[in-house]
C-alpha cells in the first residue's frame, strides 16, 4: 500500500449532487478497494501506477476561508473516498476537518462503509443536522470478502444501530444491486417448495414404513389413519427441516440442500440401498415397498389424498418458511 501526505488548496468544493451543497474527500483513494467502486477513474487524475485501492494520498489544507458561508449549508463526505477507511485512524483528517467545520453551522451527511465513525459520534451530534449512512449491498459476509476489505456486514449494522439511538438520522445504503445475490418472490417460493419435496419424500417414505406396520390395508377407519399419520409426520417434518435450513449461516449451503433433496435425492439414495441389499438378502427384504410411490397403491382417492395432503401442508408452511427464511436474512 502507498501511501503520501499532499498539500492542497481547498478542501471544500461545491457539487451539484442533490445531497448536499459541498463535497468534501480528506482522502484520494481508499484501502477498501472495492471492486465495484464508480470513483476508481479518479485514478488517471493522481499520477499513481498502482491498481485503485493500493494508494492512498493524504490530503494537507489550509484553514477554512470564510467560514460564515457555509451556515445553512450541507457537505457530503465523501463523494470519491471513504471518510473513515483504515488510515483515517491513523491520520485523523476527516475529524479534523468535522472539528475545523462544527462553528460553521454547516449540516453534514456522511456516507462509510467503517464503524470506526463511532469515534466520532459525539463530536457528529454537535451538528445543526447530521445524516450518516452506510453502504450494505449484501448480507453474505463471503461474497462480501470478495467484492471489498471493509468491515464485516454485521459490524456496520451495530455501528448503524448505535447511531440511530443516539437519535442520529440513519440509512442503509444498499447499492450495487449485484443480479444473482438477491432472491427475488419467485425464486425464493421455488427454493421452499423445493424443500417441500424434500420434506414430502422423506415423510412419505418414514409414513409408509410406519403406517404398513401398524395399519391394516383396505378398511375405511384405516385408510383415514394413515391420511391423519401421513399428515402429521409430514407437517413435523416440515417445521424441523426450515427450523433446521434456517440457522444456515450460509444462504447458499441452504439453496444447496433443497435443490438436491428437491431433485429426489433421498429417492435416489434408497433406490441404490435397494439394489444393494435385494442381491445379499433375497426378495424378502425388498425396500421398494416403502418408497413414497408405494403410498399411492392403484386407488385414485389415494392420490386424492396425497395431493390434498401437499395442497394443505403447503399452505399451513410456506407463510412460515418465508417469515423464518426473511428473519434469518435480517439477522
Amino acid at each position: 500500500m502507498i501511501v503520501k501526505e499532499i498539500e492542497v488548496k481547498d478542501i471544500m468544493t461545491k457539487t451539484n449532487l442533490p445531497v448536499s451543497d459541498f463535497a468534501v474527500n480528506p482522502y484520494v483513494g481508499c484501502t477498501h478497494a472495492c471492486k465495484y467502486c464508480y470513483a476508481s477513474f479518479m485514478k488517471r487524475f493522481t499520477n499513481h501506477p498502482e491498481p485503485w485501492g493500493e494508494f492512498v494520498d493524504v490530503k494537507r489544507w489550509p484553514e477554512i476561508d470564510k467560514p460564515g458561508k457555509y451556515a445553512g449549508k450541507e457537505a457530503f463526505f465523501c463523494s470519491v473516498t471513504d471518510p473513515y477507511q483504515p488510515l483515517e485512524k491513523r491520520y485523523g483528517r476527516t475529524r479534523a476537518l468535522l472539528e475545523q467545520l462544527l462553528p460553521t453551522g454547516i449540516g453534514v451527511s456522511i456516507s462509510t462503509k467503517s464503524d470506526l465513525i463511532l469515534r466520532d459520534l459525539g463530536l457528529i451530534k454537535q451538528f445543526p443536522s447530521a445524516h450518516v449512512s452506510w453502504s450494505i449491498n449484501t448480507l453474505d459476509e463471503d461474497f462480501r470478502r470478495e467484492m471489498d476489505r471493509a468491515v464485516s456486514i454485521e459490524r456496520r449494522f451495530a455501528a448503524m444501530e448505535q447511531f440511530y439511538r443516539a437519535g442520529i438520522q440513519t440509512t442503509c445504503f444498499i447499492s450495487p444491486i449485484f443480479p444473482g445475490t438477491v432472491l427475488s418472490k419467485f425464486q425464493a417460493s421455488v427454493v421452499h417448495n423445493l424443500i417441500f419435496a424434500a420434506v414430502g419424500i422423506i415423510g412419505n417414505l418414514i409414513g409408509t414404513m410406519l403406517v404398513q406396520r401398524i395399519v391394516v390395508d383396505g378398511a375405511v377407519l384405516d385408510s383415514i389413519r394413515v391420511l391423519v399419520l401421513k399428515l402429521l409426520l409430514f407437517q413435523s417434518l416440515c417445521a424441523i427441516l426450515l427450523l433446521v435450513v434456517s440457522t444456515f449461516r450460509s444462504k447458499s449451503l441452504g439453496m444447496i440442500l433443497a435443490v438436491l433433496f428437491g431433485l429426489g435425492l433421498t429417492s435416489v439414495i434408497y433406490l441404490g440401498i435397494n439394489a444393494g441389499l435385494r442381491p445379499i438378502f433375497g426378495e424378502a427384504t425388498d425396500i421398494s415397498r416403502f418408497m413414497p410411490d408405494a403410498v399411492m397403491g392403484e386407488d385414485p382417492l389415494d392420490t386424492v389424498k396425497a395431493i390434498v395432503v401437499a395442497v394443505v401442508t403447503g399452505a399451513i408452511f410456506l407463510p412460515l418458511a418465508i417469515r423464518i427464511f426473511d428473519r434469518r436474512d435480517v439477522k
